[in-house]
C-alpha cells in the first residue's frame, strides 16, 4: 500500500529494533529571490539541541550525498547552543541531523551563514 502513517510501539519496529532517526532541513539559498543562485561560501551552522548525541552533515547537491557527519554531545534536559564550523562554496545547502537507534535529540533553532562569492571577489 502506498501512503499511510504508520504507528508502533515505543519508536521500535515490528520485530523489536529501533529505529535511526535523522532531519533534513529545506536548502538553503544565498540570494532573497531565489531565482538568481548566486555562489556563496559557506562557513558556519548554529544549531540548538538537546537529548543524546545527534551527527550533523551537509549536502550541497540536492540531499543525493552527504558530507562525513560531526557528532555532537546534547544536554539531556535543557536546550544548548552548538556551532559547526566548515567551509563549503556552492550556490545551495542542507543539512542532516541523524542519531543512532534507542537515541533521542531535538532541534529547536537552524541558522546557516555565509559571505556571498561577490565580496569574496571571486
Amino acid at each position: 500500500r502506498l501512503g499511510g502513517v504508520y504507528e508502533t510501539e515505543n519508536g521500535k519496529t515490528h520485530t523489536g529494533t529501533n529505529y535511526d532517526a535523522y532531519f533534513d532541513t529545506k536548502d538553503f539559498v544565498s540570494s532573497i529571490e531565489e531565482y538568481k543562485r548566486a555562489g556563496a561560501n559557506w562557513n558556519r551552522l548554529g544549531f540548538e539541541g538537546m537529548g543524546d548525541t545527534v551527527n550533523v552533515s551537509y549536502s550541497v547537491d540536492g540531499g543525493a550525498t552527504f558530507s562525513s557527519p560531526t557528532a555532537f554531545t546534547l544536554p539531556p534536559s535543557s536546550f544548548a547552543r552548538f556551532n559547526l564550523d566548515f567551509e563549503n562554496t556552492s550556490t545551495q545547502i542542507r543539512f542532516r541531523f541523524q542519531n543512532n537507534a534507542a537515541e533521542t535529540f531535538a532541534i529547536k533553532w537552524i541558522g546557516a551563514t555565509f559571505l556571498p562569492l561577490s565580496q569574496l571577489g571571486i
